[in-house]
C-alpha cells in the first residue's frame, strides 16, 4: 500500500457528495469535515458508502481545543460514533476556539500565544 503522502487526495464538500458516490472517480483519499455529517443521516450513509472505496481523513472544525469553557463531551461522542462507522485514516483539527458559553460561533477563532492558552490547549488535547 502506498503511503498517504505519495498519493493525491481530495477535500470533499457536501455539494459534491452524491456525484462522488455515483461516479467513484480516481483519487487516493478523501478529506471531510465530520461535523457536516453529524446531523445529516443521508450524507453519513453516503460517506459510509465512500469509505468502502477510499481512505477517509477527518478534519474537525468544532472541537474547540482552545476554548476556556472546556471540551463539549457530547460533540466528542458524536464524532467518536462517526469515527467508529467510517474508520478514518487520520483525524486532525484546528488549534482554535469556536464556543462561548452555550453558543457555537461557527468560526475558528485564534487563541492567544501565551502560557495560559498553552495550558488550556494541552489539557484539552489530552482529553480529546
Amino acid at each position: 500500500m502506498k503511503s498517504i503522502s505519495s498519493i493525491s487526495g481530495v477535500g470533499l464538500r457536501l455539494p459534491h457528495l452524491i456525484e462522488m458516490v455515483a461516479t467513484l472517480p480516481p483519487t487516493g483519499w478523501l478529506e471531510v469535515h465530520p461535523e457536516n455529517f453529524l446531523a445529516n443521516p443521508h450524507a453519513a450513509e453516503l460517506l459510509t458508502e465512500l469509505c468502502s472505496h477510499y481512505p477517509i481523513s477527518f478534519h474537525t472544525v468544532g472541537i474547540s481545543v482552545g476554548s476556556v469553557a472546556g471540551i463539549d463531551r457530547s460533540h466528542l461522542k458524536r464524532l467518536q460514533s462517526l469515527m467508529d462507522r467510517i474508520h478514518p485514516i487520520l483525524v486532525s483539527g484546528h488549534l482554535a476556539w469556536s464556543t462561548y458559553g452555550n453558543d457555537y460561533l461557527n468560526d475558528l477563532l485564534p487563541i492567544p500565544c501565551n502560557e495560559g492558552a498553552l495550558r488550556v490547549v494541552a489539557v484539552h488535547v489530552n482529553q480529546v
